[in-house]
């Protein structure tokens, strides 16, 4: 799915379905599951003790509850390992916990949309749109999800200048109760534990333009900025404010059977984490493509850090979707992290369901 103007601030309303008709009843519940189950293994790496095998499963409920034409209350969940991989071991299906990603209420109008309660404020697209089994692997750094706060945008634009949308967020963490898991749990976020945006107040925000260009049609930009203020208290409060910017490019070509959807993002990171001093930028390339069932992407990262070696992350990937709506893709992930490489191989079985 490509990010476009015309998507709503409520990304899980706009995508799980079509608004209901006049004259139907409300309320009215809407719902979508997403199952991932992954098995990676890293079978060459620099450290062998990271040369390991990890399966796991990743479950995605969304809820949609459309109390009338205009308001809805928007909530997701996701079951994922909630504790990092032991070195030196493999994992098996194990460390999963649940939690709440999304807790929201949704005002719409015409041209507008207010929304406000646990929620990803917006900023960057590569982190969700990144094409392949790992492509969103480093970009997810900069995603500013699980975050309490409210968001406000605007529709503008027509067909001759193109549709325009302008969102403006004022959050921070969720270091309320909705913060933990249950099953393993991950336990619940502290403001001693420092962090940008982990204070008390809606102090921390972001702004983005996201537009389609007429000039050339499927083209789409994405521009943004944010700060996550000082967060944490005391001694573990953070050196700095976060600041961070973000430009965007998007296509989608239909070349006879095969759909093409090349994507470009830059991202720049002043004062990275809070560490006063410590900038970091990426640039992420990559494009998918589509034919019938078939599906395959490549895709690329680059992160640099001041004071430290050059990140690098390449993916390729090819998958088919079967009649019964399961996927399965198969992957190639490298990566230079910390000095140190990684080559790994994965399967990916996926199924989403709406209801």
């Amino acid at each position: 799915m490509r990010f476009t103007a015309t998507m709503t601030l409520c990304t899980l309303a706009s995508c799980l379905g079509s608004p209901l008709q006049a004259g139907e009843s409300y309320p009215a519940i809407e719902g979508s599951l997403s199952v991932e189950i992954q098995s990676d293994r890293t079978y060459k790496a620099t450290d062998r003790n990271e040369e390991r095998t990890d399966s796991y499963a990743t479950i995605e409920p969304e809820f949609v509850v459309r109390m009338t034409p205009a308001l809805s209350l928007v909530a997701a969940g996701t079951l994922e390992p909630v504790r990092d991989l032991r070195p030196g071991r493999d994992r098996s299906f194990e460390d999963h916990g649940f939690y709440l990603s999304d807790l929201f209420l949704v005002w719409e109008g015409d041209r507008w949309e207010m929304a406000g309660g646990k929620l990803t404020a917006p900023f960057g697209l590569a982190w969700d749109l990144a094409p392949g089994i790992y492509g969103t692997d480093f970009a997810e750094d900069y995603e500013l999800a699980e975050r309490l706060g409210l968001m406000a945008g605007l529709m503008l634009g027509n067909e001759t200048y193109g549709a325009h949308a302008v969102r403006i967020a004022a959050f921070r963490l969720d270091n309320s109760a909705l913060s933990q898991s249950i099953f393993t749990k991950r336990g619940r976020l502290d403001r001693d534990e420092g962090l940008p945006a982990n204070t008390s107040k809606f102090s921390s925000v972001s702004l983005t333009i996201d537009g389609d260009l007429p000039m050339v049609e499927g083209l789409g930009y994405h521009l943004g900025a944010m700060r996550q203020a000082r967060g944490g208290r005391g001694a573990v409060k953070t050196a700095k404010a976060e600041t961070g910017f973000v430009a965007g490019l998007t296509h989608e070509w239909e070349m006879g059977e095969v759909t093409l959807s090349p994507l470009v993002e830059a991202v720049r990171i002043r004062d990275a984490d809070g560490d006063d001093g410590v900038n970091r930028r990426y640039l992420t390339a990559g494009a998918g493509a589509e034919w019938g069932a078939w599906n395959a992407a490549l895709s690329g990262t680059r992160r640099s850090t001041s004071g430290s070696e050059t990140d690098r992350l390449l993916q390729l990937s090819a998958g088919y979707t079967f009649s019964t709506g399961i996927g399965l893709d198969l992957g190639w992930r490298y990566a230079r992290e910390n000095g140190d490489r990684f080559r790994t191989i994965g399967a990916l079985l996926s199924y989403d369901l709406e209801f």
